[in-house]
């Protein structure tokens, strides 16, 4: 499969079934620093910005990549910046930039990844959320779990799965996240890799709070349909050659992603619809489609079979079921 992102989907899978979201209007606070934190614009972006423009407004663009790399461990060198930004719009939504480390051992380079959430945060909706995650009450796609770190004074939140490891730290109105599935870092490494990014965090502007690829467009009812209100967060882009929609609130999500690997994509798709045992057949949407419930860690999807592609629509919470995924699959699938 042509999927250059497979690294990245492992760390941003981290919270994409949160069980439930909290409530309440996001008020700004301020940072450890006493500055205020900046306000996300609430306006939908005339023109999507490129992944070079959304490069500048990152950490990955302020912090000293150096020492990023001392503090990964003495193994590692910084490289040339890749320039990669993706979002995750699980829970909590988070912007991601990528930081390239050489490894001198020989082997592949690392990759760490630092990033700020899409929405404002209150510091009573980031205690309910920390409660929550430590408590367990929270099933993630990853089976993660939470855990309070001390790193340098700042309270941290980290939440480890079996691919990947993420400390969560609330800043302002915002939450700072940075993330590890190559490295191997430890909570601490992790705590003072986020400590570096901590007096960026005022100054990394954030993303649009609405992003949005015309070709996405054509679902956009369904998908507010499946959330069950209308999108407050949209994260369209086109990663590696193909076009990716995603539709969020602050707890929910849908999201729309193909895969042009070299498979007989219709023949996949039904030979899922006799191995799986929660496997329910889809009729009338692409050449074949079957859709799986929520189970063992994974969110509802519908997996969608065309002559070149494999079309992922997943989503969790509102209203999101077989129903409403297949509405949006069958909106947007002739784009694939």
């Amino acid at each position: 499969m042509r999927r250059a992102t497979a690294v990245l989907a492992a760390v941003i899978a981290t919270a994409a079934l949160g069980a439930c979201s909290s409530s309440g209007s996001s008020g700004a606070s301020t940072s450890p620093g006493g500055t205020a934190a900046r306000t996300a614009p609430t306006s939908t972006a005339a023109v999507a910005p490129t992944d070079a423009q959304l490069w500048k407004r990152s950490i990955c663009n302020r912090i000293d990549v150096g020492k990023v790399a001392e503090t990964a461990g003495p193994h590692y060198r910084a490289a040339a910046p890749r320039r990669t930004v993706r979002s995750d719009v699980g829970r909590p939504a988070i912007d991601y930039c990528a930081v390239t480390l050489k490894n001198s051992a020989g082997t592949d380079p690392a990759t760490m990844y630092f990033g700020v959430s899409a929405a404002t945060w209150s510091a009573t909706q980031w205690d309910t959320y920390v409660r929550a995650r430590v408590n367990g009450d929270y099933v993630t796609q990853d089976a993660r779990y939470g855990e309070r770190l001390r790193v340098d004074g700042q309270d941290m939140l980290v939440e480890r799965g079996p691919g990947a490891t993420r400390v969560l730290l609330h800043v302002g109105d915002r939450i700072l996240a940075v993330a590890d599935s190559t490295v191997g870092l430890t909570s601490h490494q992790l705590g003072a890799e986020l400590d570096l990014a901590l007096p960026l965090a005022d100054t990394a502007d954030a993303w649009p709070a609405q992003i949005v690829q015309p070709g996405c467009t054509a679902a956009d009812t369904a998908a507010a349909a499946a959330l069950g209100a209308a999108p407050t967060i949209r994260r369209d882009q086109d990663i590696d050659g193909e076009q990716t929609c995603r539709w969020a609130t602050r707890g929910e999500y849908v999201t729309v992603e193909g895969d042009d690997g070299p498979a007989n994509w219709p023949v996949v798709v039904r030979s899922m619809q006799r191995r799986w045992p929660n496997a329910q057949r889809v009729e009338g949407v692409g050449s074949a489609a079957v859709f799986t419930g929520r189970s063992n860690g994974e969110p509802p999807t519908l997996r969608i079979a065309t002559e070149h592609h494999l079309v992922l629509v997943r989503g969790f919470g509102g209203h999101v079921g077989k129903a409403t995924l297949t509405a949006v699959g069958k909106a947007i699938v002739g784009n694939y």
